[in-house]
């Protein structure tokens, strides 16, 4: 079972406007609790031991809040110093070291239903990516969907005018994905973006480059849209808060 997950959480948020003046967006609060803390839990109650959380904008408020270790699990921490310039690829980039074992690819500003992050983390399958089906108020990184398997990922810059949402799934931004693929195809893939300068894309690029070549599944985890949520804007937060009292 994976013990390593790597949470993502150097952006700055700016679209929360004063919520996140003097706060990291994975600090704010939702029902009572910082987003991150929530997802900490949920990593906890699902026998991760090991996290990474790559910190930027107000690092030293997410380290004072979390500390070096949370119930029970290690926490190491990660500084991007150009997180005003760059993109999760490059986060991620920065913690490659915890990318050598089976691991968690998630970021620090999403809500997940407990017993969602539970299913991924004791799934036996090796690659997984977890998806919802799109809706209108969605934007972001869209998947398709072949079987049980996700065969095509769209980041926003390849979704055009004309673009198809209507086959298509959203991705969460949570992964699981196996060392040996981590070591053999998705770092290597990684490092050349990197090399390239593609400082500033998201990480799923690298996913969407692999899934293209045809030679490597990552198997979807289908969820209900009210198994999860994402923060972008202060008015959204009442309907983040009656999502997870629903949990």
């Amino acid at each position: 079972m994976v013990e390593t997950a790597i949470i993502l959480a150097a952006g700055k948020g700016m679209r929360l406007g004063t919520l996140t003046e003097t706060l990291p967006k994975c600090l704010v609060e939702v029902a009572g609790k910082p987003i991150l803390a929530r997802m900490l839990e949920n990593f906890q109650s699902s026998g991760i031991k090991e996290i990474a959380i790559v910190t930027g904008y107000q690092e030293q408020e997410i380290k004072k809040r979390i500390g070096p270790a949370f119930q029970g699990m290690h926490i190491s921490y990660v500084t991007n110093p150009r997180y005003e310039t760059t993109n999760n690829i490059y986060s991620l980039w920065l913690a490659k070291q915890f990318l050598k074992k089976d691991a968690i690819i998630t970021a620090g500003d999403i809500l997940v239903k407990k017993q969602v992050v539970m299913d991924v983390v004791r799934n036996k399958v090796p690659n997984i990516g977890v998806v919802s089906e799109w809706r209108k108020d969605l934007n972001g990184t869209a998947a398709s969907l072949n079987g049980g398997v996700i065969d095509g990922i769209f980041l926003k810059k390849d979704q055009g005018p004309g673009f198809d949402y209507s086959d298509k799934y959203k991705t969460v931004n949570f992964f699981k994905l196996a060392a040996e693929f981590l070591a053999n195809v998705f770092l290597p893939r990684l490092e050349a973006f990197i090399s390239n300068g593609q400082l500033n894309d998201f990480y799923e690029i690298v996913l969407r480059d692999i899934i293209r070549e045809g030679r490597h599944s990552i198997y979807m985890h289908l969820i209900e849209g009210s198994e999860w949520y994402e923060v972008d804007a202060p008015e959204e937060l009442k309907v983040a808060e009656e999502i997870v009292k629903a949990w």
